[in-house]
């Protein structure tokens, strides 16, 4: 499964720049079956990052498509059993998708 931090719940929303803090995260099952799930943890006072990266590890992600992830919560991913793709300039969470699946990412962890 695979998770993006997004803006709104649309695939064709804006990749969210700060993943800790984004809205919710676009999940893209193994059928390609696209669900949204809130980030309840977005406005905690501190470890946003690190609380999402659990949440995310409960719901069988596998693979993190962001553009900007928090050093922090980069050093716990590392120890995790999620692969994080770098979004680079991609905008969208649909455009995050293709580029996947063309293996046209960079892995970022």
């Amino acid at each position: 499964m695979i998770a993006i931090p997004v803006v709104s719940k649309k695939i064709k929303s804006n990749i969210s720049i700060c993943f800790g803090r984004c809205n919710y995260f676009a999940v893209v099952d193994d059928n390609g079956q696209i669900t949204f799930l809130e980030n309840k943890c977005k406005n905690s006072p501190a470890e946003a990052g690190i609380i999402a990266v659990k949440l995310l590890l409960e719901n069988n992600i596998k693979i993190i498509i962001s553009s900007n992830i928090g050093s922090t919560t980069k050093s716990y991913l590392k120890n995790s059993s999620i692969t994080v793709y770098d979004a680079g300039n991609l905008e969208t969470a649909d455009k995050a998708l293709s580029f996947l699946k063309l293996n046209k990412l960079v892995k970022m962890i």
